[in-house]
């Protein structure tokens, strides 16, 4: 377990820097000490980005319902605009290129790996992606589904209330609900995925988010923005640092409690 919460940690730190790196690094550190093979490790990031997805959609979904004019102005403002010609209509051209252009690069590496299989990389390329699908598959072999669906549901409502305990760091944001906060992880959470880490995207969904309940944008929409994500950067920092301290001396005192083991029972 503590392997595991050191990998995530640090795994969060080395992303601020280098955005998806951070998964590699945690898929090493797991395989490095618990003896795991990496390309499983990649498919198990792959089915928790995945329901990290469901997840995400399940608030936007939440915040529609209970926010629906807040979070359609702020799509129509951030989010449309990218699936939009410039007479401001849905680009059709934009949405079958995308659609296309995907299906076109699954067909062609589908092929790569049937045509060139005898070659080593590519060999090695394809028990990559076997490993991914396994990952993919994992779910269905843990041992207590219940608990890994309660788990997964507590880590976003830990994300929804710690957004909710922000808005009493400044005076103007302190009436601000529950429900609120809900508009504001939906966006803040766009923001995380757009820019290295959310700087700066995450601050200003949070400050265009907070105007919708007449908060002003400055100085306290923005302050809010920066608090919050000032607070999730420290932790990371704070966190990750002292888990790239603390693996490898906790592993090597683990090893040699394993080896003293070992040698009194034989």
């Amino acid at each position: 377990m503590l392997n595991t919460f050191f990998g995530v940690l640090i795994g969060y730190f080395v992303n601020l820097g280098a955005p998806r790196l951070g998964e590699v690094m945690k898929c090493t550190i797991l395989a490095r000490y618990e003896k795991v093979p990496a390309e499983k490790l990649v498919g198990t990031i792959v089915a928790e980005r995945a329901f990290d997805v469901i997840c995400l959609a399940s608030v936007f979904g939440l915040a529609f319902i209970f926010q629906f004019d807040v979070l359609q102005s702020l799509a129509s403002a951030y989010i449309y605009p990218a699936f939009q010609n410039k007479a401001g209509a849905v680009s059709v051209q934009k949405i079958i290129f995308i659609v296309a252009g995907t299906v076109v690069f699954l067909l062609l590496i589908r092929f790569l790996l049937n045509r060139f299989g005898h070659i080593n990389i590519v060999q090695k390329v394809k028990n990559i992606l076997i490993g991914i699908l396994h990952g993919l598959t994992s779910v269905r072999n843990v041992k207590n589904k219940p608990l890994f669906f309660v788990y997964t549901v507590l880590i976003w409502v830990l994300y929804l209330l710690s957004t909710w305990c922000g808005f009493f760091a400044i005076n103007e944001t302190r009436s601000l609900t529950l429900i609120d906060a809900l508009s504001v992880l939906a966006m803040g959470s766009v923001g995380m995925i757009v820019s290295p880490g959310g700087i700066g995207a995450y601050a200003l969904l949070v400050q265009e988010t907070v105007a919708f309940y007449h908060v002003p944008k400055e100085p306290f929409g923005q302050a809010l923005g920066w608090l919050l994500w000032f607070g999730q950067l420290m932790n990371f920092i704070i966190f990750g640092v002292a888990s790239f301290i603390l693996l490898p001396r906790f592993n090597k005192k683990r090893y040699e409690e394993l080896s003293n083991n070992t040698a009194k029972n034989s």
